[in-house]
């Protein structure tokens, strides 16, 4: 009898708005206006809204091929259940999983040196990282505190944040200082390493839809709500983006814009842009959108870091510790304080650069990863005979196409990653070393384990999360 069914199953606390907040949340963020102005001064204002188009569309295809595997597999063990059962490859699962788990880290620690810069704005008193290391703590506790807890504070905080953002194009338009004759370029020609760096920039104002993946033990019918919740939660983002930057790029020309983003720490193009029409007003109100949209990237990360280390654990990745629940609020505590402590080790001690750089090496690989899974998944069910729609409860017509158009995005962002970064030789030397000492890890964990008589492989088969073992729970 495993830990579950002894009854300390999870809560499926999550709501559905709770889980496309969740996912918004991560996709959001405030690298939208951070990067805003690096986009602008590479191709233009009006190409700012085509940056941000393209960036989604390519979210989506790659949501369209993890939302296959997710409807086929909803497991908190997520990327390594895909590869276990349809790459039969838990050492590359393993891996795919330390990736994702580290890119929330990444995601989360720029956040939090970025909301303690917003916050500095009108409490300059205090040293910015103090206010990361605050809200970390809060966010740690809440998610202690129940997973009922965490998806009512997301779902309000991604309430405030896609109003504040959508107040954005209404005020621009009913400023009457639009003119659309200011959507050109500062330049007659773009280069291709310009729209190259531009499209990166873009596509990174969206990453993060896959922090949803690890929650399928914690809501009601994961395998059509989460795939449902990526959705819809990048579909919101980009609404966002798209409508605000359209406003936003009609109100001066590109080159006052980037002479406006320019002043100042963390200034950017859309919150310049507010201030001039708005005095004060609106710098005020831009960097109070900005630190709410950076609180509720916090929560989820923090959320979906812990339940990365709770479903490696539940795969047997991880010690047990990490897959045990807690009998009063039913949340896996370890893996929480683990993902809390590694967050504010990297803000404290700055080492969320080297935590970024190696994220950004690694987030396209695991595109690939799941693209590839993807496809075989559904290879298979189609070599099995029968309709896919009749196989995936969550099907989106396209088949395979959309696992290609990933692998081909991955491999293709992967080589922009490469020309866009400024140190390519550090981040991709550290990014090896990350990747060797964790493939370490994995041949020593596994070596300890069949010592004890155990083959990991198939024990984590025995506890499958979802299908069987959850319905006779609830039966």
């Amino acid at each position: 009898m495993n830990d579950l069914q002894e009854g300390k199953q999870m809560e499926r606390g999550i709501s559905f708005l709770g889980l496309v907040t969740l996912a918004s949340g991560t996709v959001t963020g405030v690298g939208f206006l951070m990067m805003s102005g690096d986009i602008v001064s590479h191709v233009g204002s009006f190409n700012l809204v085509v940056t941000y188009i393209v960036g989604m569309m390519a979210e989506i295809f790659a949501m369209l091929a993890a939302a296959t595997l997710a409807s086929s597999y909803p497991s908190a063990g997520s990327v390594v259940t895909y590869a276990r059962k349809v790459l039969n490859n838990h050492t590359l699962g393993f891996l795919a999983a330390c990736a994702l788990w580290l890119g929330m880290i990444a995601i989360d620690g720029a956040e939090l040196m970025a909301l303690g810069r917003y916050i500095y704005y009108f409490l300059p008193q205090m040293d910015y990282y103090w206010w990361g290391v605050i809200v970390t703590i809060v966010f740690i506790a809440i998610n202690l505190l129940g997973v009922s807890m965490t998806s009512k504070t997301q779902s309000i905080l991604g309430l405030v944040m896609w109003s504040g953002l959508m107040s954005v194009p209404i005020i621009v338009l009913s400023s009457g200082q639009t003119d659309i004759s200011y959507w050109q370029t500062f330049q007659e020609t773009i280069g291709f390493n310009d729209w190259m760096t531009a499209i990166f920039f873009g596509v990174y104002c969206y990453v993060g839809f896959v922090t949803i993946l690890p929650a399928a033990e914690e809501t009601v019918e994961p395998e059509i709500r989460i795939p449902k919740a990526m959705l819809v939660g990048t579909l919101i983002t980009g609404f966002f983006y798209i409508t605000g930057g359209l406003a936003i790029t009609t109100l001066r020309p590109t080159s006052e814009l980037l002479a406006l983003a320019d002043n100042g720490p963390f200034a950017s193009v859309w919150v310049k842009a507010m201030e001039v029409i708005w005095n004060g007003k609106g710098a005020v109100w831009m960097n109070s959108i900005a630190i709410i949209t950076s609180l509720t990237t916090a929560n989820a990360c923090v959320y979906g870091g812990a339940r990365m280390l709770y479903g490696m654990a539940r795969e047997r990745q991880l010690p047990e510790s990490f897959r045990k629940i807690s009998e009063r609020f039913r949340i896996p505590i370890i893996p929480i304080i683990v993902t809390g402590g590694a967050i504010l080790f990297c803000v404290l001690t700055g080492a969320i650069r080297i935590v970024s750089v190696i994220a950004n090496f690694v987030f396209f690989p695991l595109w690939g990863i799941i693209g590839l899974a993807s496809y075989k998944n559904l290879s298979n069910k189609l070599k099995a005979g029968g309709k896919l729609s009749d196989k995936i409860p969550f099907y989106i017509p396209g088949g395979r196409l959309w696992p290609v158009v990933t692998i081909i995005m991955a491999v293709a962002f992967t080589i922009i990653t490469f020309l866009a970064t400024d140190d390519v030789i550090f981040g991709g030397g550290i990014t090896v070393v990350f990747f060797v000492v964790m493939w370490l890890y994995y041949i020593l964990w596994n070596k300890y384990n069949k010592n004890k008589g155990i083959d990991i492989v198939t024990e984590a088969e025995k506890y499958e999360t979802i299908k069987a073992d959850v319905q006779s729970w609830e039966a």
